[in-house]
C-alpha cells in the first residue's frame, strides 16, 4: 500500500449529516429566487440522484444541469450565479453542522511525511468552489493532496465502484495499492468491490443499511491519528 484515499463529510471533516443538509437547503433556497421552493429542492436531490447513477458517459456536472434545469424550467445562467454566490458565502453557515478536528490535518501531514500519496476521495457531487470550503473548515488544503473529485472532472460517483475505479486510473495507481477510508459502510464501502482495501471511521459512521461491519478496521479520528503515527515510511 502507497496510496490513502479519504472521503471528506464525516471522515476528515465530523459533521451531524441531518444537520448539515438542513442549513444547506436553507441557504440554497434563499441564494435561487424560484417561485416553487419545494420544487427546487426536488429537483437538486433529484439531480443529486441522478449523479449517483451517471453512467460515465458525461461529467456529473452535466448531468446535474441537464437534469435541474428540465425540471425547473429556469434559467442556467440565472442559476449558476445563484449556486456559485451561496457556495461562495452563504454556504459558510453549514460550517455550525460540522466538529472540525486538529486530527485530520495531523493525519493528513503525517502521512505524507512518511511518503505516502495521499489524496482526497470526497463524492463528487459538488463544484470546486463548495470542496474547497470544506477542506477549510477540516483545516486543510487542496494542495495537499494529489487528487480532489469534484463534480467537474468526475463522471460517477459514490457508491459505483466505478467512481473509484476513475480516481484511482487519474492517479495513475492500481487499486490494490490503495487504502480508502471513509465513514459511509455502503458509499464507502463500495471501494471494495473496485479492489481497494477499506477501513472506516467511526466518529460519524453512516450504516443506513445496517450492513455488516465484518473484515472492515474500524477507527475513532483519534485511532486513527495514532496508526499514522505508528505506520512505517512507505518504501
Amino acid at each position: 500500500m502507497h496510496t490513502i484515499l479519504f472521503d471528506l463529510d464525516g471522515t476528515l471533516l465530523p459533521m451531524d449529516d441531518g444537520a448539515f443538509q438542513e442549513i444547506y437547503n436553507r441557504g440554497l433556497l434563499s441564494a435561487i429566487p424560484c417561485p416553487d421552493p419545494k420544487g427546487l429542492l426536488r429537483a437538486i436531490w433529484t439531480g443529486v440522484k441522478v449523479m449517483t447513477q451517471n453512467d460515465g458517459a458525461r461529467t456529473n456536472s452535466e448531468a446535474f444541469w441537464e437534469h435541474f434545469l428540465r425540471e425547473t424550467g429556469l434559467d442556467c445562467e440565472t442559476c449558476e450565479e445563484g449556486f456559485l454566490r451561496y457556495y461562495t458565502g452563504a454556504f459558510r453557515d453549514c460550517v455550525a453542522a460540522c466538529r472540525p478536528s486538529p486530527l485530520s490535518r495531523e493525519i493528513v501531514d503525517t502521512l505524507r511525511e512518511k511518503g505516502y500519496t495521499v489524496a482526497l476521495a470526497t463524492t463528487p457531487l459538488f463544484p470546486r468552489e463548495a470542496t474547497a470550503v470544506r477542506l477549510g473548515w477540516a483545516g486543510l488544503e487542496e494542495a495537499q493532496f494529489a487528487l480532489v473529485s469534484t463534480y467537474e472532472d468526475f463522471h460517477f460517483a459514490k457508491p459505483s465502484p466505478n467512481y473509484f475505479r476513475e480516481f484511482c486510473a487519474r492517479l495513475g495507481v492500481d487499486t490494490a495499492d490503495c487504502l480508502h477510508i471513509g465513514n459511509d459502510v455502503w458509499e464507502d464501502g463500495a471501494a471494495r468491490e473496485a479492489g481497494l482495501s477499506v477501513a472506516l471511521v467511526t466518529d460519524c459512521l453512516i450504516n443506513r443499511r445496517e450492513l455488516p461491519l465484518d473484515g472492515y478496521p474500524l477507527y475513532t479520528l483519534e485511532q486513527l491519528a495514532i496508526w499514522a503515527r505508528q505506520l512505517p515510511p512507505c518504501v
